[in-house]
C-alpha cells in the first residue's frame, strides 16, 4: 500500500482498493495500521515521512516485491529536497 501511496499520493481509498485489488475494509485495515505504526497519517492517505519510507522500500527492494523494485529504479525521481520544511532543531 505505501508504494502505491508514493506512486499515486492523492490515491482515494477505492482507488487504492482497486489498484490493489482487494476490498474497502481492507485498505481502511491497513491504513489504520500504518497510522498506528507512524507511517500514514489520516483522513486521507498521506504517507509520513515519505523520504525514509521510500529508502528503505530502495534498501529492501527485493524482499518487498517486483512493484516495489520498480519504485527504486525511479526513486530518485520521487525525492524532493525542501531546506525550508526541515524544523529548525534539526538543522
Amino acid at each position: 500500500m505505501l508504494v502505491t501511496l508514493l506512486e499515486h499520493p492523492d490515491a482515494t481509498g477505492a482507488e487504492l482498493a482497486a489498484r490493489l485489488d482487494v476490498s474497502q475494509p481492507t485498505i481502511s485495515n491497513y491504513a489504520a495500521q500504518l497510522d498506528t505504526a507512524g507511517l500514514l497519517s489520516r483522513p486521507g492517505y498521506t504517507v509520513e515521512r515519505p523520504e525514509q519510507v521510500l529508502l528503505l522500500l530502495v534498501r529492501y527492494a527485493e524482499s518487498f516485491g517486483e512493484d516495489a523494485t520498480d519504485l527504486a529504479g525511479i526513486a530518485p525521481d520521487l525525492v524532493e529536497y525542501d531546506p525550508e520544511s526541515l524544523d529548525s532543531s534539526s538543522r
